[in-house]
C-alpha cells in the first residue's frame, strides 16, 4: 500500500512529494526503497499495512467535513479544528476496529494526506458544492456536474463508516464528527451542526485540557 499527499500534476512538474509504503515483510524494504525513492520523491516504510491503507480511506471522511465548512464560507480556523478532531477520531477508529497503531497518523499517509486532501482534494470541493446547493442535488448529480465523470470515494466512505458505527453499541457517541458528517450528508441535518463535535471532549469520553 502506497499512500501520501501526492497531487500528480505537481509531481509531474518535478515538485517534491512524499508517501508512506506499507509492507509487512521488512526484508523487502531495501529493495522497495530503491524502487520508489528519488531526489524528489521520499518514501518511508511501515509494517502497519492496514494502518497505511486505511488512512487513505478514513481521510476521505474528514474531507467531506471540511468541505461542509468551506461551503458555509468558513475559513481556516474551522477547517483546522475539523482536521484536529478528525485525526483524533480516525486514530481511535483505526485502533478500535482494525487493530492499527494510532502512530501511523504521524506519517505522510496520515497527517500529510489529511491536510492536503482537506485543503485541495476533490472530496472537499464536492462537499462544498453540496452545501452551496442547499442539499437539493444528490452526491451523484454533483459528481456528474463538477467532476468531469470522476467518481469519488469520499461520500461513500462516510456512509460505510457510519454503518460500522451504528452497528457498534456506544460508537455513535464516541465519534461525533464522523456521525455529524453523515447526518449532514445523508439525513438533511443543518450544515452548521458540523461545529457541535468540535466542542466535544476527546474520543472515548472525557475532556482533555488543563
Amino acid at each position: 500500500a502506497l499512500m501520501g499527499p501526492n497531487i500528480y500534476r505537481e509531481m509531474a512538474n518535478d515538485e517534491f512529494a512524499e508517501a508512506t509504503l506499507g509492507c509487512k515483510r521488512k526484508e523487502l524494504w531495501p529493495v522497495l526503497q530503491q524502487l520508489f525513492e528519488t531526489p524528489l520523491f521520499h518514501v518511508d516504510l511501515s509494517e502497519d499495512l492496514i494502518g497505511v491503507e486505511m488512512c487513505g480511506c478514513m481521510k476521505n471522511t474528514v474531507t467531506i467535513s471540511c468541505g461542509i465548512a468551506k461551503g458555509l464560507g468558513w475559513g481556516a480556523n474551522v477547517r483546522a479544528a475539523i482536521i484536529r478532531r478528525g485525526m483524533l477520531e480516525i486514530g481511535q477508529f483505526l485502533e478500535e476496529f482494525l487493530g492499527a497503531n494510532q502512530d501511523i497518523l504521524l506519517e505522510a499517509c496520515g497527517v500529510g494526506d489529511i491536510v492536503l486532501s482537506c485543503h485541495a482534494g476533490r472530496g472537499q470541493a464536492l462537499a462544498a458544492a453540496f452545501v452551496e446547493n442547499g442539499g437539493k442535488k444528490s452526491w451523484s448529480e454533483l459528481e456528474d456536474e463538477i467532476m468531469n465523470g470522476m467518481r469519488l470515494p469520499d461520500w461513500h466512505n462516510v456512509e460505510n463508516v457510519y454503518k460500522i458505527l451504528s452497528a457498534t453499541p456506544g460508537a455513535l457517541e464516541r465519534y461525533p464528527l464522523l456521525v455529524a458528517t453523515y447526518r449532514i450528508a445523508f439525513e438533511n441535518a443543518a450544515p452548521a451542526s458540523i461545529l457541535e463535535p468540535l466542542r466535544s471532549g476527546k474520543p472515548g469520553g472525557g475532556r482533555g485540557g488543563g
